[in-house]
C-alpha cells in the first residue's frame, strides 16, 4: 500500500477517520464537510504532533518527510521561489478527510513541534 503520492497506513492508524466523526453521518454531507473543514482549521493553531493527535485522533498516516512532496518543492518544480514553512519538517502526519477520502490534511513535523500544514488532494 501507499503508491507515489499515496499515504502509507500508519500500524494501528485509525483509517479514515478524524476523530469525533461517524462514519455514516444522517443527512446532507455539506454540513458535515463544513464541520470537518473547521476542525482541521482549528487544529492548524497546535504548535505539537502531541495536540494534533489529541485534536484529531490517531494519524491515518505517518512517513518521512524525504517520502513526501512537500508543497515548497511542488512549488519550487515550477520555478516559484513561493515557501511555506513546511522545509525543515521530519515526518508528516496525514490524516484523511472521513467522508471525501480524497482529500488529506497533511501536517509537517520536526522536534515535535508543527512546521507546516497543507491540504492535498489526491486523484484515483
Amino acid at each position: 500500500s501507499g503508491g507515489a503520492g499515496q499515504p502509507r497506513p500508519r500500524p494501528g492508524g485509525r483509517g479514515r477517520s478524524v476523530k469525533g466523526f461517524p462514519a455514516r453521518p444522517e443527512g446532507p454531507l455539506g454540513p458535515w464537510y463544513r464541520k470537518v473543514n473547521e476542525t482541521v482549521a482549528r487544529a492548524g493553531a497546535c504548535t505539537t504532533a502531541t495536540d494534533l493527535v489529541e485534536r484529531l485522533g490517531e494519524p491515518d498516516a505517518e512517513e518521512a518527510a524525504g517520502d513526501v512532496v512537500l508543497p515548497t518543492q511542488a512549488m519550487a518544480a515550477l520555478g516559484s521561489r513561493l515557501r511555506f514553512g513546511e522545509e525543515g519538517a521530519e515526518r508528516v502526519l496525514t490524516w484523511i478527510d472521513p467522508y471525501r477520502p480524497a482529500r488529506r490534511y497533511r501536517f509537517g513535523i520536526a522536534d515535535g513541534r508543527v512546521v507546516g500544514s497543507w491540504v492535498e488532494t489526491v486523484r484515483g
